[in-house]
């Protein structure tokens, strides 16, 4: 069974999410008002809904999960392409829908975000500047293995440009 921490929502917005979770997936999930009271027990726990501040506030931490997270944001209309997000004006139907989604991802890495150790190390040469050849000469791969693991990478992170995926790198300390 997932285990769901819910983090930084109001107490209406708490219980709202509590009801649903409770009613329709028979899930009971974790509240904690804010990151820093879950910080020692993030491990226990495999799924997220959180306010869109502590979301901002943690983005080095939840970036890499996105898969397992979810945004309630307290305007209307606010929309990511990073993350799912509940907004105000979402339909109970899509809200289940989307809750349904985040608890049936599966839990392997492929499927997650997180990068393998192989795909770190390519990451690492994609973000030094060298050619896709040199990469592959470096890690006695083939250059298609090298494009395969970017796009692979790319395709985890939502990251499209060398820019992009150099700024995740310093975020994450991976360079």
């Amino acid at each position: 069974m997932r285990k769901v921490a819910i983090i930084g929502l109001s107490s209406l917005e708490s219980l709202a999410v509590r009801n649903i979770l409770e009613e329709h997936r028979h899930i009971i999930p974790d509240n904690f008002a804010d990151f820093s009271d879950i910080e020692t027990n993030l491990d226990d726990y495999d799924r997220f809904i959180v306010s869109s501040d502590q979301t901002l506030a943690h983005l080095d931490f939840f970036l890499p999960k996105k898969s397992r997270v979810i945004v309630i944001a307290s305007t209307s209309g606010l929309q990511s392409g990073t993350f799912q997000t509940i907004g105000r004006n979402t339909d109970l139907t899509d809200i289940i829908s989307i809750f349904d989604t985040l608890l049936d991802n599966g839990n392997d890495d492929e499927k997650n975000g997180e990068l393998t150790t192989r795909e770190i190390e390519v990451l690492k040469e994609l973000v030094s500047g060298i050619t896709v050849k040199e990469i592959a000469d470096r890690l006695c791969i083939s250059s298609s293995t090298v494009i395969t693991h970017r796009k692979n990478i790319s395709a985890k992170l939502g990251i499209r440009s060398v820019s992009g995926l150099s700024l995740y790198a310093v975020m994450h300390g991976i360079v």
